[in-house]
């Protein structure tokens, strides 16, 4: 999994990704990856090699399995309070502000 754009930026942001996802995550050190992107695909197609093709170094955040459990429990506690909210919820979109 890689994590590209403005949020990529924060290490914070990416290491909980990992843990939420409980899979290590990319974080790319440049902040152009989709432009950087379109010129590499753009120089294969003029036939440059794929390794000389401007790469962009990584960084893998690995999860933290004491978080990832910490959030998991938080996420079923969250699931469970929407679904105990949904009839409230369904109220309350019946009404005009």
């Amino acid at each position: 999994v890689a994590a590209l754009g403005g949020g990529a930026r924060d290490p914070r942001l990416v290491r909980l990704l990992a843990d939420f996802l409980g899979h290590p995550v990319e974080r790319c050190g440049d902040d152009e990856t989709g432009a950087r992107g379109a010129a590499g695909y753009a120089a294969l197609s003029q036939g440059a090699c794929a390794d000389e093709v401007l790469p962009v170094r990584c960084v893998a955040e690995a999860p933290d399995a004491t978080a990832a459990e910490a959030h998991a429990a938080f996420y079923s506690e969250f699931e469970a309070l929407i679904g105990n909210m949904a009839p409230v919820f369904g109220q309350l979109a019946g009404r005009a502000p």
